[in-house]
């Protein structure tokens, strides 16, 4: 259950991350090492 809810908070976290490069351009650094940080948890 925690497996499948974090699936869902991390492919809302790239929608908005792509809406976001979408609206501004670039993507902020910051997010894509929370994203990768998040991935990182959940593979464990």
């Amino acid at each position: 259950m925690g497996y499948e809810l974090g699936a869902v908070y991390v492919s809302q976290l790239a929608a908005k991350k792509m809406i976001d490069d979408m609206l501004y351009g670039k993507p902020q650094p910051k997010k894509k090492s929370f994203l990768k940080r998040m991935m990182k948890k959940l593979s464990k």
